[in-house]
């Protein structure tokens, strides 16, 4: 259970030019939504604690029109000058925040029951909560905010992993049974197989 004290923020990331897609990925079908949609109704953004953030760029009036964000928008403008721009772009929008959840909108299955195991694991602003299936890294990290200011002095080309290099015994690791938190949708191959996968855990859930 989250701490009464520990608030977070969450940075949609939807800004992206879906180049390898060919199509917005934020309005991608999945189910009787669309990817971004999916992951604004998310009840666990709508905890007492959490501040949603969303950062368009590419096709953002077309996005906006599509769906609404029902909460804070920014636009990247420079948004070919790489993801961490976005992320940039986020963080500026937050009020003062514990951490923060970095969640691709192309990671639109991911359950609560991941994010709130990452917020139970979060001890301190020093932080780095990545959830992990058998042992691979998946999304959306949960990164504290004593880290926001060298975000900040990234380039927005710069994975943001690089980040974790710095941050030794403070990256925990949240073991999932949830595979969605490795799904990465880049391509129309990647798209057939969320699809595939999705209705397969629709089916057991």
């Amino acid at each position: 259970m989250m701490d009464a004290a520990v608030s977070f923020g969450a940075i949609i990331l939807a800004a992206g030019f879906s180049s390898r897609m060919g199509e917005p990925k934020p309005l991608l079908p999945l189910g009787e939504s669309v990817f971004l949609e999916r992951v604004l109704n998310h009840p666990f953004l709508r905890g007492p604690r959490v501040f949603p953030v969303v950062v368009l760029g590419h096709e953002a009036e077309a996005i906006r029109a599509a769906v609404d964000p029902a909460f804070p928008v920014v636009v990247n403008d420079d948004v070919e000058r790489g993801r961490t721009g976005s992320v940039q772009c986020g963080l500026g929008a937050l009020p003062e925040v514990s951490g923060a959840f970095i969640w691709p909108v192309d990671c639109p299955s991911v359950s609560e029951k991941v994010l709130t195991g990452l917020a139970d694991a979060f001890v301190d602003e020093r932080s780095i909560c990545i959830p992990s299936h058998k042992h691979r890294r998946g999304h959306p990290p949960l990164i504290g905010a004593a880290y926001f200011a060298e975000i900040m002095k990234m380039a927005p080309d710069q994975p943001l992993r690089d980040l974790y290099q710095g941050a030794g015994g403070h990256i925990i690791h949240v073991e999932t049974d949830d595979e969605s938190v490795l799904w990465n949708i880049n391509t129309p191959e990647d798209y057939r197989l969320l699809i595939e996968r999705w209705r397969r855990k629709e089916m057991e859930s």
